[in-house]
């Protein structure tokens, strides 16, 4: 194996983090020449895809969330800290608590949201990026239902996320908050919603929300937000208790003492081994890497599914680095999305099948269950799923 005890050092717990980590951990569970340390600024890891659960009382906020030290076993250094600069010259990760050595660095840092410098965005608006996020939107709105006067909430950007949110707000203030009078207004810049599928679904969903009495704002952008409004580029003014920002990310990229290429949108930019250009021993992937696949034109989608597919190339390299063997070219090749459109809807499409309705909306319940690391934590999501099936969404503060 090595000729000298190796350092590993993952940078971040999110999807891609973990799941580097998973592999590496497999393959050298019983070699005590490799040390493993993972750093993160919260000791669990989130399952982000159903942060819009949490806001809008369709799951409890522990359910979503799993403890480091249970996701990452036994073996691993972990550090609850924050990586202020990697320094690849002398090899370590500097941090709030201390600076970290390292062989081989994976970099999983995630992202947040991105305002694109919209006046009053960044200032008003709620974003859905961490467990705070989503606990301060349902107390927020479960607040807000409770006063006298107009009800409304607007959500920029019509991906899945926004279109996941929008659906669930409208059920939990209308349903469980008893707020007939909710008014939820969807604003996507583009020409259309959720625009990964084909033309079938997207207008699907299209259908689904408006029927749900959601106004869908479509090849119209967001020009500034206040306290009790959001303005469009079409010069319109909506009314809103609250506005909430799905429409973009931006990475979370740890500067570096030296020279690191840096993508357009500020991720690292990566060659077809998911290294660092100007350094082998460094990786990135997830949100905070930008990787386009051959002959292609854009990079590959920012969400978990990527990250995941991206850990496992991680992993394999890292280990191949140590075992000193050639490394394994990454190509991303999607499996299909899933979208919930709310209670018995949904849409997707799984190797190139559209999918919609009550099938499609089983699914993304079952296929996200299968992601939840634990088994704990499927049954504690499954248990609140089919409780809701029969009863009313939870509707206290967090």
């Amino acid at each position: 194996m090595a000729s000298k005890k190796q350092s590993i050092v993952i940078l971040g717990a999110g999807f891609g983090g973990v799941y580097v980590h998973k592999r590496l951990q497999s393959a050298f569970r019983k070699d005590r020449d490799i040390s493993m340390t993972v750093i993160n600024e919260r000791d669990c890891f989130l399952f982000t895809p159903l942060l819009h659960e949490v806001a809008t009382g369709g799951q409890r906020q522990e359910n979503i969330i799993e403890p480091l030290y249970r996701a990452l076993g036994s073996g691993t250094l972990f550090r609850i800290t924050r990586a202020t600069r990697v320094d690849p010259a002398r090899g370590i990760v500097a941090t709030a608590g201390g600076d970290i050595p390292y062989d081989y660095l994976a970099l999983a840092t995630g992202s947040r949201a991105n305002f694109f410098g919209i006046p009053g965005a960044q200032e008003h608006c709620f974003a859905l990026k961490s467990l705070e996020d989503a606990v301060r939107l349902k107390n927020f709105v479960t607040d807000s239902a409770k006063r006298p006067g107009a009800l409304g909430f607007v959500v920029v950007g019509g991906g899945a996320t926004g279109v996941e949110l929008s659906a669930e707000l409208v059920e939990f203030t209308r349903n469980a908050l008893r707020r007939k009078d909710t008014a939820v207004t969807l604003v996507e810049l583009g020409t259309d919603l959720i625009p990964q599928f084909g033309s079938r679904l997207r207008k699907e969903a299209l259908k689904v929300l408006r029927k749900k009495g959601i106004d869908v704002r479509l090849g119209t952008g967001v020009a500034s937000v206040s306290a009790d409004s959001a303005a469009l580029t079409n010069g319109e003014r909506i009314p809103a208790n609250a506005v909430i920002w799905t429409a973009g990310v931006s990475p979370n990229a740890i500067p570096f003492a030296g020279n690191v290429a840096l993508a357009k949108n500020g991720a690292y930019a990566v060659n077809e081994y998911l290294q660092l250009a100007n350094y082998k021993n460094i990786f990135a992937l997830g949100d905070v890497a930008s990787f386009t696949n051959p002959g292609e034109i854009k990079p590959v989608p920012q969400h978990a599914q990527t990250a995941v597919a991206e850990a496992t190339c991680v992993a394999e390299n890292i280990i191949r680095s140590i075992k000193k063997q050639p490394l394994k070219a990454f190509r991303y090749h999607h499996t299909g999305d899933l979208v919930s459109l709310g209670r018995w809807r949904a849409v997707g499409e799984i190797a190139g099948i559209a999918l919609s309705g009550r099938f499609a909306w089983w699914l993304w319940r079952t296929v996200y269950l299968g992601k939840l690391l634990t088994w704990r934590k499927r049954v504690a999501v499954a248990i609140d799923w089919t409780i809701q099936l029969f009863m009313r969404r939870d509707t206290g503060k967090l």
